[in-house]
């Protein structure tokens, strides 16, 4: 037969042979990822992938702040800071609001219990109740300072010159409206303009201006811009709210508990 006219047929690839190439593969890629796993590498992309995951739930959960701008004549702020002077009158004479606007910061834990007495005497009980329970005064106190100050009825001179309008009954823990000599008015007064009122999530921020008022102060002046009382910008014949510009900064802090506002602080602003 001619070389011409012959066929090559290919020669059968062993199966064997295949089978041993496909287990060393395999071998190969186990052990592999063997190493691979144990330098961390799944591991890193599995902890990569946890951590973006948790990320965003976090960027979910996150809400944005509730802030409320307050019109300052708005009935639920204008008159907060002066329900706090209006008891101190008493007590501080013609500077109460300098109970809470000296040159440092003011915490209602800060507050002593004769500013807390005449705060809670005028606002909750005075010309409405003939007497009232130690347990009434403190509910009541809630309301202007929630749990954040304190307050001892033995720590007070009902016959002094701080002329509460009650007397404290220690053995009926009582308070029981009796006749003071105290009295007279006040002229012109440390005064305050509140220029900006901002809740956020229930965290109210009082901005205000506060001139300051000295009696007698031997100088031309009698309206101050300080509290030290050095910075004369007016006299009793000038009208204060064209002087609050020359004020002092302070800012009043309240949280909204059960629906109230409550005092936190206050503290100059430089």
């Amino acid at each position: 037969m001619d070389n011409e006219n012959m066929v090559t047929v290919p020669k059968k690839k062993s199966p064997i042979g295949i089978i041993v190439l496909m287990v060393v593969l395999m071998l190969g890629c186990l052990v592999g990822g063997y190493f691979l796993n144990e330098s961390g590498v799944f591991n890193k992309d599995k902890k990569d992938t946890t951590e973006k995951s948790k990320g965003k739930e976090k960027e979910k959960d996150k809400k944005d702040p509730i802030v409320t701008n307050y019109d300052v004549m708005d009935q639920k702020v204008a008159g907060l800071i002066s329900d706090l002077m209006q008891g101190g009158f008493s007590y501080g004479g013609c500077t109460a609001l300098e109970k809470f606007t000296n040159d440092k910061k003011v915490t209602a834990g800060d507050l002593d219990d004769l500013v807390i007495y005449h705060i809670i005497e005028a606002k909750e009980f005075l010309n409405k109740k003939d007497s009232f329970t130690l347990d009434e005064f403190k509910t009541a106190m809630k309301k202007y300072f929630a749990d954040d100050a304190t307050f001892e009825p033995n720590s007070i001179d009902y016959k002094g010159k701080s002329c509460p309008q009650y007397n404290y009954d220690m053995s009926t823990k009582t308070f029981n409206k009796q006749q003071t000599a105290c009295g007279g008015t006040c002229g012109p007064v440390t005064s305050y303009r509140l220029d900006k009122a901002v809740d956020t999530d229930g965290i109210l921020k009082l901005d205000v201006k506060v001139v300051f008022t000295k009696y007698d102060s031997g100088t031309e002046y009698d309206y101050f811009g300080d509290y030290a009382k050095t910075n004369g910008i007016g006299t009793f014949d000038d009208d204060i709210y064209s002087l609050f510009d020359k004020g002092s900064n302070y800012q009043f802090t309240f949280k909204l508990v059960d629906g109230n506002y409550v005092f936190v602080s206050s503290e100059p602003v430089k």
